[in-house]
């Protein structure tokens, strides 16, 4: 199982590359991935009808007890069939549904996979965390599919509307797993279902849990979010919102079922809400003209009948909901591929407009007008099956309440009335000639590949109908797991004889058919008993609500002023933590102001520093200042015995001021004088309470030790394990690499974003060789550097040029040697990048922005991304050579002439770091730097001669 959803992780990284080479048939290939895993499912089906199960449990974090736990059981096995077998065709499909040169479809192709192997995990998931996770991800990509390109608002906002409905329901659920799997002692599915406990907690979480089922298979009041996805390619109608995703809501109360149906509020809840959205789905259907949104009311109003089946909680009402669902996977999925092939064949899905399409497209009419009728419920189709277990189960006393039996019985008879009735309006208005219409042109014939999976979807759910005893065995398997409440149970047939059941099959497609025959008058009905109001219409009443309030509360407590919003958080922090540090904290017994005396004088030119900086007016010279703390800082650490830490404080501290020197050049000279003394009073005396307070902290932090530091095993632990003798930097890429690599992450994220907020164009800024030839021709000095003959001659330093012309390529080998030597000497990839990236900053202060292209002629997003990339990889790496992910693999061996060499992994992690940090710093400089000299060239462009104007 782990193996099948590996390889779809692996398809759906590929399928870009593959569309971009072979196009759209690529996705035939992309189909073998899903009919593989579909070929090993039904191999394990003997062993699953022995009452076997297929179980891999993959250590995932043992010190927290997580694992990946995949269990392959008979419910799991109909499910992972359905989302397989028709994910394969719908992706076989797709090599027709889009064009030969259609854009976007490498990455639809791509998310679809991807949306495929999640489902399939999240069916065969044991963990509930792990179940969670795959959960999560089937939203994702659904958001994704629905979007598309992003380029239709109205499919932005379907996209954004099931994101924002699922992800509730996710972390509502989230919560719930969470509450389950602490109360009955185990985070097991299959240990929850067969020992769940009771109590207040498991109620609660049960219920939280169903919140997440009943969002994602679109149960009223959250049904809306489905009709308005039809947004999405057919393709995705036809997977997702009809064969797996919104399964994932059905299949989550089946798991759960067997072992919490009994809690108090879940029969209520599931059955309540179930047949309410049965009736509205089928009542909303028989209004709609579009044949596309006409399926999904349907499958709102299917969703409703499966999911009061499957959640009733006893064994023949489990079996019966079990069959709907394949019954319901099979041809509703046919229809909506059905009407992707009347739109593209005729470029409308209205059916008042389609007129005389049975005959001209007889094998498509013939496949749709099959999978109707197992809609319909009609024999000798598996829906027939299906519908008349359900009835029979009622009939029988399927339900521990007899009364809501009735009920349930009455609303699924008429729920199952409109599913006829919207099935008629589907087929008449799909197929059918009309009168006063003239017939459809096609436009475009489809062809066999095109057909195919409609035809093969229709023709099995033909052939289940009478072959359904052979499905009796698989579908016993889960449903002996609940109780059996009628006198006898009852298997899985085409043929029960004369019985009551039957009697109501025949009823409700004899009044689907008076409410087809009447529908004229039916529409005049429900348009003057409307209601004005709608769900979706009070969702975005309630987001723009939320708009206003946040703006209401930003306006109110944002007021635009930075020293009011850190003065607020610094008087909380001496409120409340500094309350404790005076009254409850152990001070220590002994202090010692210093270890040497320079400290001390360290000290005292960092505080004559910091109070400078409060009096000086000019911004830059106060930068310098307060620049001044920061190398006062790294003083101390060096005198601490810390180079590591030293050195990287006095690189980032000269970046720093780098970065503050291009940003204070779009300010004003001066600081404003804008507060009143006494203000500054009040913010001097909370600065200094701050910073008392911080040493307070730090000084009962290190006099409440009593046990023997960590650190204290440190070297030799890092020599070990780590192969280093640089503590900072084994901790760094080793022993906290997870850390680093977050940390890392969320560098990469914030460039990015932080830089195209200032910078939105071409990254790129060198000087071709015609250009640069022209103007170190007209300028009037000679050129030590590439490109500087494009600034101004006022603004070039001869002696810059030269000794950045001396310096760059020293400082670069210098940097790699900082790379290279970090593992056991002061140095490391961090610091190594920000060498490599201060040796970019003498380039573009000597030669300005085209200099800074000519010495880094590449996208700092793809040095931030390769570097990434890189020290990900290196987790993999680490597995291969059977180390743990990211732990370093220490490589001895002898060469010849350079004798023994010591290689450990690590030192590609730290490869990746200093690729981002150069990326960083790139990225800082085009933005902060190059950007800003653009607009002032624009403003003010310069001359080298007499009528040759530099065009920037």
């Amino acid at each position: 199982m782990l193996v099948l959803l590996l390889l779809h992780l692996l398809a759906a990284l590929l399928a870009p590359v593959l569309v971009r080479w072979w196009g759209r048939q690529a996705f035939v290939a992309l189909a073998l991935v899903p009919a593989a895993g579909l070929g090993w499912v039904l191999a394990q089906l003997p062993a699953v009808l022995d009452g076997g199960e297929v179980r891999e449990d993959v250590s995932w974090i043992p010190a927290l007890d997580l694992q990946v736990a995949l269990r392959l059981d008979a419910l799991a096995l109909l499910f992972a069939g359905l989302v397989t077998g028709v994910g394969a065709l719908v992706l076989l499909y797709c090599a027709r549904y889009f064009g030969p040169d259609d854009e976007g479809s490498g990455r639809f192709a791509g998310t679809l996979t991807a949306f495929a192997g999640s489902m399939l995990g999240l069916v065969v998931a044991d963990d509930l965390l792990l179940l969670y996770v795959f959960w999560e991800l089937t939203t994702v990509f659904s958001f994704l599919l629905i979007g598309g390109a992003g380029t239709r608002l109205a499919a932005r906002r379907a996209a954004t509307q099931a994101l924002v409905l699922t992800t509730a329901g996710g972390l509502a659920m989230l919560v719930g797993l969470i509450v389950i799997g602490q109360a009955s002692g185990s985070f097991l599915l299959s240990e929850v279902v067969a020992d769940p406990g009771s109590g207040a907690a498991m109620t609660a979480g049960t219920v939280l849990v169903l919140m997440g089922a009943l969002t994602k298979s679109a149960m009223i009041p959250f049904h809306f979010w489905l009709p308005a996805a039809m947004e999405a390619p057919t393709p995705v109608s036809a997977y997702l919102h009809a064969a797996a995703m919104v399964k994932a809501g059905i299949y989550l109360v089946a798991r759960l079922a067997p072992g919490l149906a009994d809690v108090p509020g879940w029969r209520p809840l599931v059955l309540g809400l179930g047949v309410a959205t049965m009736l509205v789905g089928g009542y909303r259907a028989l209004r709609q003209s579009d044949l596309k949104l006409l399926l999904a009311f349907g499958t709102v109003s299917q969703l409703g009948f499966l999911m009061t089946l499957v959640g009733a909680g006893s064994s023949e009402l489990a079996a019966a909901g079990i069959a709907m669902t394949l019954a319901h996977a099979l041809f509703k999925s046919t229809l909506f591929l059905t009407v992707g092939v009347v739109d593209h064949a005729t470029g409308t899905r209205d059916l008042r407009q389609l007129s005389g399409l049975g005959r001209r497209l007889p094998v498509l009419a013939v496949a749709g007008c099959l999978a109707a009728a197992s809609m319909a419920g009609l024999p000798p189709l598996l829906g027939f099956v299906g519908k008349e277990a359900a009835f029979t189960a009622l009939l029988d006393g399927g339900l521990p309440d007899r009364t809501a039996a009735t009920v349930v019985l009455v609303a699924l008879v008429a729920g199952s009335a409109l599913t006829a009735a919207y099935t008629a309006r589907f087929v008449w208005g799909a197929f059918a000639r009309k009168p006063g219409c003239a017939d459809t042109e096609v436009g475009h014939a489809p062809d066999g590949l095109f057909l195919a999976a409609p035809v093969v979807l229709s023709l099995v759910g033909l052939a289940a109908g009478p072959f359904s005893p052979l499905l009796d065995p698989l579908v016993a398997r889960y449903a002996d797991e609940l109780p059996l409440l009628a006198p006898e149970a009852e298997h899985l047939a085409l043929w029960h004889g004369w019985q009551p059941a039957l009697a109501l099959s025949a009823l409700t497609v004899l009044a689907g058919g008076a409410l087809f025959a009447l529908r004229g008058g039916v529409y005049r009905l429900q348009r003057r008993v409307a209601v004005g109001a709608s769900a979706d219409e009070g969702y975005w009443n309630v987001i723009q609500g939320l708009d206003r309030l946040s703006v209401l509360v930003t306006g109110t407590t944002q007021r635009g002023s930075l020293p009011a919003y850190l003065g607020t958080i610094l008087v909380a922090v001496l409120a409340l933590p500094g309350t404790i540090l005076l009254t409850q904290a152990p001070w220590p017994g002994e202090w010692r102001a210093w270890d040497t005396p320079v400290q001390a004088m360290v000290g005292v030119v960092v505080v004559t520093a910091a109070a400078l900086s409060l009096r000086i007016r000019q911004r830059l010279s106060a930068v310098l200042v307060v620049g001044v703390t920061g190398y006062g800082t790294a003083v101390l650490f060096a005198l601490q015995g810390a180079p590591d830490l030293a050195l990287t404080q006095f690189l980032v501290e000269t970046l720093t001021l780098v970065v503050f020197v291009l940003v204070l050049r779009k300010l004003p000279k001066d600081i404003g004088e804008r507060h009143r003394p006494r203000e500054r009073a009040v913010r001097g005396v909370i600065a200094v309470a701050v910073g008392a307070f911080m040493a307070g902290v730090g000084a009962v932090a290190l006099g409440a030790r009593t046990a023997t530091p960590v650190s204290v095993d440190y070297p030799q632990e890092a020599y070990d394990f780590g192969g280093g003798k640089n503590i900072v930097n084994v901790t760094l890429v080793d022993i906290r690499a997870w850390d680093t690599l977050g940390e890392i992450s969320l560098l990469v994220v914030a460039a990015t974003g932080v830089a195209s907020l200032v910078f939105l164009r071409s990254r790129t800024g060198g000087v071709d060789r015609a250009t640069r030839t022209e103007l170190s021709e007209g300028g009037s000095r000679p050129s030590w550097l590439a490109a500087s003959a494009t600034l101004d001659p006022a603004r070039r330093s001869v002696v810059l040029e030269v000794i950045t012309r001396i310096l760059f390529h020293t400082i670069l080998v210098f940097s790699v040697y900082l790379l290279f030597s970090g593992h056991n000497e002061p140095g490391g990839g961090f610091a190594g990048g920000l060498v490599a990236g201060l040796a970019l900053v003498l380039r573009y202060l000597a030669g300005g922005r085209y200099e800074l292209g000519e010495a880094a002629p590449v996208a700092p997003g793809l040095l931030l991304g390769t570097g990434l990339l890189f020290a990900g990889t290196t987790g993999v790496g680490g597995l291969l050579l059977g180390a743990e992910v990211l732990q370093t693999a220490i490589l001895e061996t002898t060469l010849p002439v350079l004798g023994d060499v010591k290689l450990v992994t690590s030192l590609f992690f730290d490869m990746g770091v200093y690729l981002i940090v150069v990326g960083l710093v790139l990225d800082v400089l085009r933005s902060l730097g190059a950007e800003l000299d653009r607009q002032d060239d624009e403003d003010d462009p310069i001359e080298l001669n007499e009528g040759e104007v530099v065009v920037r």
